[in-house]
């Protein structure tokens, strides 16, 4: 996979200040850009985790509709040795 470059906006808000990334030094600028693929890595994250979370409702959903009722007529299996 190969990494696109980020893309810097021009400004950002931090603590309800602007900044200009433009007048950010190198280093400012690759901060602002990890801040920013930590951001979408964050996104995919949650995307992932109700993705995650909807599979294991269908699975449990499956496992509870594989259970077979049981029946007043059937006999209860005990376990006494």
């Amino acid at each position: 996979m190969v990494m696109q470059p980020i893309e810097l906006p021009k400004t950002i808000n931090i603590d309800e200040s602007e900044i200009d990334v433009e007048e950010l030094s190198p280093d400012g600028k690759a901060m602002v850009a990890r801040v920013i693929e930590l951001r979408q890595q964050l996104t995919q994250t949650n995307i992932q985790r109700i993705e995650l979370e909807t599979l294991i409702g269908s699975w449990a959903k499956n496992i509870k509709e594989s259970i077979k009722p049981v029946e007043e007529n059937d006999e209860p299996v005990t376990m006494d040795g």
